[in-house]
């Protein structure tokens, strides 16, 4: 809980400062943008990097994947901590990069700009418009009374275009007296347009992954795939790039019963050794606890599996 506080009073922090820096202020018309990242958005709404050399983008990944990108769209990036990092003249391989929801200012084939920055458009999830769901659903979207990427599973869809949902990445208790952000924020209504249903099997933006390192798997947030390679957001919001042959899709809808051993998410990667206490599919917790001991842990269906 006091993690989620400091990123949201950091994010603060760090919008303000892109907000006020030249670097990133819009500048009318089709004109140079983010000259800080190199950047130069050129007629026809198409961004582009200056040079070679300037490009800022450091991982083995396209700058684009040839998703649809529109004009007004809601979409999800991490173009506050992005810019901030580059401001800085720090190293993007090396930051917390939080997602956080924008609209699209302008759409370009490789870069577009959100919210007065230009960001790569492999780091850019858009929203598709006029999407609807269904009761059990896993969707992607933000925390709209809060911030930040969220997968949320929908709990309510007597209206499909304005579904109510338990946000999976919160933190979860089930101590009435201690409730985590999941359960405070239980049921809260996403606004239209403003989510994307996740669907088993496929390689889309906000899947959850396991990354094989060594002979251990870590959890990871799917950003884009191409046939073979990934890019994704690991451990404190790093973003590495990695094979494809070196993942695995996790599956979003998992079947645990009691007692099943299962591996669970200790940190940065999955461990042996738990078993299933109780699984609430319909708000998708696992209750689990270390073979032999009597300490309860509760995780969401993405940091509990039952083989890797």
């Amino acid at each position: 809980m006091k993690k989620l506080i400091c990123y949201s009073f950091a994010a603060l922090i760090f919008s303000a400062a892109c907000q006020n820096n030249p670097a990133t202020q819009e500048i009318s018309g089709n004109d140079s943008i983010t000259e800080a990242a190199g950047l130069t958005e050129m007629a026809g709404n198409e961004a582009v990097a200056a040079t070679p050399e300037s490009n800022p983008f450091p991982w083995d990944f396209p700058l684009s994947t040839g998703a649809r990108f529109e004009n007004g769209q809601w979409a999800i990036s991490p173009y506050t901590f992005y810019h901030t990092t580059l401001d800085k003249g720090g190293d993007l391989t090396d930051q917390a990069l939080i997602f956080y929801s924008a609209t699209i200012d302008s759409a370009g084939e490789t870069y577009s700009k959100l919210d007065r920055r230009v960001m790569p458009n492999s780091l850019i999830i858009p929203i598709p418009t006029g999407q609807t769901a269904k009761k059990g659903d896993i969707l992607l979207t933000w925390w709209q009374s809060g911030s930040g990427m969220q997968r949320a599973i929908v709990t309510d869809a007597k209206n499909p275009g304005t579904p109510a949902v338990d946000y999976l990445d919160l933190d979860y208790s089930d101590d009435k007296e201690n409730p985590g952000f999941a359960n405070e924020n239980s049921g809260e209504v996403l606004k239209p347009n403003t989510f994307v249903k996740l669907t088993d099997g496929e390689w889309n933006p906000g899947m959850p992954i396991a990354i094989r390192s060594g002979s251990k798997w870590k959890p990871a947030k799917l950003i884009n795939a191409t046939t073979d390679r990934v890019i994704a957001s690991v451990f404190a919001s790093h973003i590495i790039s990695v094979g494809r042959s070196e993942c695995k899709l996790l599956p979003l809808s998992p079947d645990f019963r009691k007692g099943d051993a299962v591996s669970v998410v200790f940190v940065d990667e999955f461990q042996d050794g738990y078993e299933v206490v109780k699984y609430d599919k319909g708000i998708g917790r696992v209750w689990v606890k270390q073979t032999g001991k009597d300490k309860i842990k509760i995780v969401n269906i993405f940091q509990v599996t039952k083989s890797l």
